[in-house]
């Protein structure tokens, strides 16, 4: 990116230093470069489904694990929660509607998350 401004700065157009980039092995497209450049707003941040999908795996990894006396991270009881109980006792714990919990809990990149990627809810 620095590289890119500096060549901008001198004079050069955007796409001839990503030709020259090109040429070099560097395959970056102009509107790939433009993406990256572009301050953080709404319309290049991550979707809110996205956002609400990674705070209710981090509620349910919160649920699903505990530290014992010696300090590792085991499963706790409701770790061997099913779906259903699990969608029970999220309401109490975390704010997200129950039509998100519900899709996230039973996807499989959840299980995985959790450590349980052979179980199927």
């Amino acid at each position: 990116m620095a590289f890119v401004d500096q060549m901008k700065a001198v004079g050069h157009a955007v796409e001839s230093i990503l030709m020259a980039l090109n040429q070099a092995g560097l395959k970056v497209a102009a509107r790939n470069l433009r993406t990256w450049c572009a301050p953080a707003s709404g319309t290049n941040g991550p979707a809110a489904r996205t956002v609400s999908d990674a705070l209710v795996e981090d509620a349910v990894r919160h649920l699903a694990f505990t530290t014992n006396a010696a300090g590792q991270r085991v499963l706790a009881p409701e770790g061997l929660y099913g779906r259903r109980k699990m969608l029970a006792l999220m309401p109490d714990r975390h704010p997200a509607p129950r039509y998100d919990v519900g899709k996230t809990v039973k996807h499989p990149e959840t299980l995985k998350a959790i450590g349980r990627p052979g179980r199927s809810w």
